[in-house]
């Protein structure tokens, strides 16, 4: 009974910070998680918090976590009415956006690899 307890409070507590969050929404505000990667070869990809490629999103808030293993490539995200992030070129590390995503088409890619686009639509 100790153990389950425990277990308990100590997911309570990591929903509560945070840490954790159900159906990838963040403990604030209701924003969902997306993750985006650049590895060290190029490679972008854009998942959820299920692992899944985002082709398709409802509009809304969206917490956004960017690790950049790239010294020669970045993580370039366009669309929308006005989003227009992008991580630097020689940058390596992880970044956080906080963003509002209305319907439209997004693109994300490497500015220092243009070919390497890929695309995801928003819907109400």
């Amino acid at each position: 009974m100790r153990l389950a307890t425990a277990s308990l409070t100590t997911l309570l507590c990591l929903l509560a910070a945070g840490v954790l969050s159900p159906q990838g929404q963040s403990a604030s505000g209701g924003a969902k998680r997306l993750f985006a990667t650049v590895t060290r070869t190029g490679q972008l990809s854009l998942r959820d918090v299920r692992g899944k490629a985002v082709t398709r999103l409802r509009a809304g808030s969206y917490v956004v976590t960017v690790r950049d293993r790239s010294k020669r490539q970045n993580f370039h995200l366009t669309g929308g009415p006005a989003i227009n992030k992008r991580t630097g070129i020689t940058f390596v590390g992880t970044l956080t956006w906080r963003l509002t995503l209305a319907n439209g088409t997004y693109r994300y890619l490497s500015d220092g690899h243009p070919t390497r686009q890929r695309s995801f639509t928003v819907v109400s």
